[in-house]
């Protein structure tokens, strides 16, 4: 009897380990939008949410976009810093510029934070570029000036910074 007992729990327990490890198989519309993310992914950053947006208008389900942003291996942060890196690229930006910049891609505030905190900008630098972008385009009061690199997110030591590096003296 405690033979068949055990013998009985043995056999319940492999059915019942065979069982967890059994979901459901990737389907062949999950595996090519799991390999056309990665493709995506290569060529550009995206968050998570802007990457099941890709296929809102193409052959691809929504089941099997949110299926392949889960499955492809992406590492959100990483796509948000490669994303800040970009932007900086493009043109000067405040720390909460940026970060605003990156949540209206979607990526979450703790993703946006994340490459802001992490993409090694001097945001004394941006100020910098930023007052000059400024100067090029018009005349600026040094008090007009440092009002609309504080708009633009830049502290107001940064703004300063920008002003005075702009050229922009207190006289003017």
């Amino acid at each position: 009897m405690k033979k068949s007992i055990a013998i009985l729990l043995a056999l319940m327990m492999i059915l019942g380990l065979a069982a967890c490890g059994s979901g459901p198989a990737e389907t062949a519309s999950q595996k090519s939008a799991v390999t056309t993310a990665q493709q995506y992914l290569a060529f550009a950053p995206f968050s998570y949410q802007a990457l099941v947006e890709q296929w809102e208008y193409g052959q691809v389900s929504e089941t099997d976009a949110v299926y392949a942003a889960d499955h492809c291996g992406a590492d959100w942060n990483q796509q948000a810093l490669n994303m800040a890196a970009a932007y900086l690229g493009d043109g000067p930006y405040s720390y909460t510029g940026l970060v605003g910049e990156l949540e209206g891609q979607e990526f979450t505030a703790d993703q946006a934070t994340y490459a802001a905190d992490h993409c090694g900008a001097d945001w004394n630098a941006e100020a910098a570029k930023a007052a000059a972008a400024y100067l090029a385009r018009g005349s600026y009061s040094r008090a007009e000036l440092i009002s609309r690199l504080r708009q633009d997110g830049f502290t107001n030591p940064q703004a300063v910074l920008g002003a005075t590096a702009g050229g922009v003296s207190a006289g003017n």
